[in-house]
């Protein structure tokens, strides 16, 4: 298994309130699966994905990635994970506006120092694939006729997890 949490559970203080986002929650997900998470507000969704993606600690619970435990990543090791080994596709897409598409897919391989004609290579073969392969050099409000969607699950799939031991994050 590539993601397994146990008994996750995640509690938000409001005052005097205490709400309860996730009560117990387990999950599995395998290499190479695909997962869509839904349902409706306030269901835990969000809490769960802050906690699968080291955004967040869980009150109670364990989330393991390849075999290790998460609570024992330091601050550093999970910036690392996140930006190496998982990917968000977020709702708002979290494009920036000043860049093309093609800059906007090839900066996160750029932030992990991937060599130049790597990056292109990457940013050019994942844009193809959603079709943008015409628009890479287009602003997200210039892809009118295009929704800025297809430029967000490129940007994730150019993070191809590099070989890496079970247990460690570290380099």
């Amino acid at each position: 298994m590539l993601f397994q949490a146990r008994n996750l559970r995640k509690r938000y203080r409001l005052g005097d309130v205490v709400i309860e986002a996730l009560r117990g929650i387990d999950v599995e997900v395998g290499k190479g699966e695909f997962v869509v998470v839904a349902g409706p507000s306030g269901s835990g969704k969000t809490s769960l994905l802050n906690l699968l993606g080291c955004l967040d600690e869980p009150d109670e619970g364990q989330v393991l990635f390849a075999g290790a435990d998460l609570a024992s990543l330091t601050p550093a090791e999970k910036t690392r994970l996140r930006r190496r080994q998982l990917g968000f596709v977020f709702q708002s897409f979290n494009l920036l506006p000043v860049l093309s598409a093609f800059e906007n897919v090839e900066y996160p391989l750029w932030i992990d120092g991937i060599p130049r004609a790597d990056r292109k290579r990457r940013a050019e073969a994942a844009l193809a694939a959603v079709g943008l392969d015409d628009r890479m050099r287009h602003r997200p409000d210039q892809l009118c006729r295009w929704p800025s969607w297809p430029t967000s699950p490129p940007r994730t799939w150019t993070r191809a997890p590099r070989p890496r031991s079970s247990t460690s994050w570290h380099g």
